[in-house]
């Protein structure tokens, strides 16, 4: 007797479910989320500026890494931006010291982040569709470093694969749409405001629409979580 195929529902959660459990979370906890966003930011806009010039000018392998280790050291930061969250999502009392309380996770959260920007990067320049999927992959590792204490960079790599197992086309079209929310949301204030006063606003809106995209994605991770198979 052939065993029926069992049937994925390819949106677990709906995009509209997301979206508004992202704002729900950031509205519970908007200190700590912006507070996270801040220092993935600021940790790549620390390694960026002091290069700028030679990165927009004469980029070559120099700055390509000077790049790459910037990424690499905003994705470590963003464990607090992760933890914080996914606790928002969760309906939790987002606490700010709590990921400071758990700095050995640190660790794995590097190892997933190099791998992962390696990854990006390197797909970037052959026309987007390796980094697309090196994203669609790969994006609930830092939910995975946070919630499974004990697993390393690696196996939170691993993890995030598995929870996207047959919702590849779906995972692909939500990252499309949260692209193009941080895109077009924050860009508005170039079309309101001169150049001088948009910068410090367009940055202000990222802040806030990468933390209801980044709460958002939280709550899918649950979804997917819950019918993940041992392994």
């Amino acid at each position: 007797m052939t065993k029926k195929a069992e049937t994925v529902e390819p949106f677990p959660l709906q995009p509209t479910a997301m979206f508004k459990a992202g704002v729900e979370g950031f509205l519970r906890a908007p200190i700590p989320l912006l507070l996270g966003a801040a220092i993935t930011f600021g940790i790549s806009v620390g390694m960026y500026l002091p290069f700028r010039d030679r990165i927009s000018d004469n980029p070559g392998p120099p700055e390509f890494l000077v790049m790459f280790a910037g990424f690499v050291l905003a994705g470590t930061g963003a464990y607090f931006w992760f933890s914080y969250a996914l606790d928002a999502a969760r309906g939790n009392e987002v606490d700010l010291a709590k990921p400071f309380r758990r700095w050995e996770r640190l660790p794995a959260q590097f190892v997933a982040s190099f791998w992962f920007w390696a990854g990006l990067l390197i797909g970037i320049p052959m026309m987007f569709l390796p980094a697309l999927i090196v994203l669609v992959f790969y994006a609930f590792y830092g939910f995975v470093v946070v919630d499974r204490p004990e697993l390393g960079g690696l196996k939170a790599l691993g993890t995030s694969v598995r929870l996207g197992d047959k919702r590849r086309i779906a995972l692909f079209a939500i990252a499309a749409l949260a692209l193009l929310f941080n895109f077009i949301v924050p860009g508005l204030a170039f079309a309101i405001e001169s150049s001088a006063v948009a910068v410090p606003i367009w940055l202000a809106l990222l802040l806030v629409t990468t933390s209801i995209t980044l709460v958002g994605g939280a709550a899918l991770y649950d979804v997917l979580n819950e019918g993940l198979p041992d392994g």
